[in-house]
């Protein structure tokens, strides 16, 4: 809904998801845990919500409760629970975009390689099919290692997008040096 966008009027989304709910309409219940999850403190509201979606035969709020446990130090064993049904329950799109990528940000920092990558192997070629990209195994394989690369040492992309950001801003500036050198008169 759009309610749930828009900053303040919570209270009002909240309301008009529980209305949707009493109406049976059980996608609310997907939607009610999406607006609980971003509130500090309802994160077990926001879990029993998504159970619930899944209960309802919405397989997509078992991304839903993966994040919410994610976000929990102690229960990210859980987390990456709910992520492999979010994948096994025959998730599609950004759903199993979503479910496979984060189980393989977990297992990377848990320290598992090779399941983070392989997670993240089902990521890309998800991202790739939901795209109409066909990309070659070793493409994917590859992407897949840079994404298990970074995961692991996250630094590595902070410090690459800085360089990425100096050179940004050199690149006018050298160009303009260009131009200048190649109007002057040899």
């Amino acid at each position: 809904m759009l309610l749930s966008k828009q900053s303040g009027r919570e209270q009002e989304a909240e309301a008009a998801h529980r209305e949707a709910l009493a109406a049976g309409d059980t996608d609310a219940w997907n939607n009610l845990g999406n607006l609980l999850s971003k509130q500090p403190g309802r994160e077990g509201e926001a879990e029993a919500a998504y159970r619930e979606a899944i209960a309802t035969g919405h397989s997509d709020g078992w991304l839903g409760v993966g994040n919410v446990l994610a976000k929990q130090p102690s229960r990210e064993g859980e987390a990456g629970a709910a992520y492999r049904d979010a994948i096994e329950s025959g998730a599609t799109g950004q759903v199993l975009e979503a479910a496979a990528g984060n189980l393989g940000e977990l297992l990377a920092r848990q320290g598992d390689v090779a399941g983070a990558h392989a997670a993240f192997e089902v990521a890309e070629r998800a991202t790739a099919t939901r795209m109409g990209c066909d990309l070659a195994d070793s493409t994917i394989a590859k992407l897949a290692r840079f994404r298990t690369a970074v995961a692991r040492r996250p630094w590595a992309l902070r410090l690459n997008r800085s360089i990425c950001a100096v050179v940004g801003r050199l690149g006018p500036v050298l160009r303009s040096r260009w131009q200048r050198i190649r109007r002057r008169p040899t």
